[in-house]
């Protein structure tokens, strides 16, 4: 039963439904934190390109997030809710995204920027799932997007762009999300090599 100050009910296309918000606050005792950390990226994200979005624009704010956090207290899964409310970013663009920053995170390491716009050669910009820019390091998902045939030339050939100008750039895959000793120890070399 959720409580009256808590309840809070939207209606796209004419459906009355608990807010997203409220169903992600719900659901922080049934998923883990970082699926949970997934949900409220997805939910704050402006990309109409997320995979399975079916309506437009952010579903919330990170404030509101925080602030749904911080009222949830006393209830089941409220300090994973408040855990995943200071850590949720606007600028994920994949769950595959949100898993790796997850991952990066509870190894200890520092926050990267998601979806780092990086200036080439001619005017041309090339973006990286994320990034410490001022050391030149970015981390990429792989997901199945980018297995087709064309996907695959771009991603080598802004890949080679980016190492071409300095860049140290890790690929990340859903198997190093499920077993990632091998990636954070490739990110733990790549930052040891960058003096950090």
């Amino acid at each position: 039963m959720i409580a009256s100050d808590l309840f809070d009910v939207r209606s796209p296309r004419g459906f009355d439904v608990v807010s997203p918000p409220i169903g992600w606050a719900q659901a922080a005792i049934s998923i883990d934190e970082r699926e949970l950390l997934v949900v409220a990226d997805a939910m704050l994200t402006s990309f109409d390109g997320y995979p399975g979005r079916r309506f437009g624009g952010p579903l919330a704010s990170g404030a509101e997030l925080k602030d749904l956090a911080e009222r949830w207290v006393g209830r089941r899964g409220a300090k994973p809710l408040r855990r995943t409310a200071e850590r949720a970013r606007a600028g994920s663009e994949s769950p595959g995204e949100s898993r790796t920053r997850f991952v990066m995170l509870e190894a200890g390491f520092p926050e990267p920027i998601p979806n780092h716009w990086v200036l080439l050669e001619e005017d041309r910009r090339a973006r990286t799932d994320l990034a410490y820019p001022e050391l030149r390091i970015a981390i990429e998902y792989q997901g199945e997007y980018h297995f087709s045939p064309e996907q695959v030339i771009d991603d080598l050939e802004r890949i080679r762009e980016l190492r071409l100008m300095g860049w140290i750039v890790i690929l990340v895959t859903k198997r190093d999300i499920r077993n990632p000793g091998a990636f954070l120890a490739e990110l733990r070399a790549a930052l040891a090599a960058r003096g950090a």
